[in-house]
């Protein structure tokens, strides 16, 4: 009986580890798809030299978490 409560949580665990990682790259490349959006941004990036701030600046705009923050980042540096 352990072993099947066990297996049930890791498999449970999974699904909503890779269905958060969907959502997740989902929110992203919405983000980067939207050119008002990466302008908006970029403006941020200029008037900011801290980069925590930046993300923060960004998290609690766009309600990203900092794993999706910094892929925001990385993918608009990216396409420069």
């Amino acid at each position: 009986m352990f072993w099947i409560l066990l297996i049930a949580i890791v498999l449970i665990n999974f699904y909503f580890y890779t269905h958060h990682g969907k959502i997740s790259r989902q929110k992203v490349a919405n983000i980067l798809n939207d050119k008002s959006m990466v302008a908006d941004i970029l403006e941020l990036v200029r008037n900011h030299t801290d980069t925590k701030q930046v993300l923060i600046l960004l998290r609690n705009k766009y309600l990203l978490n900092t794993k999706e923050a910094t892929a925001v980042l990385k993918g608009i540096k990216e396409r420069q």
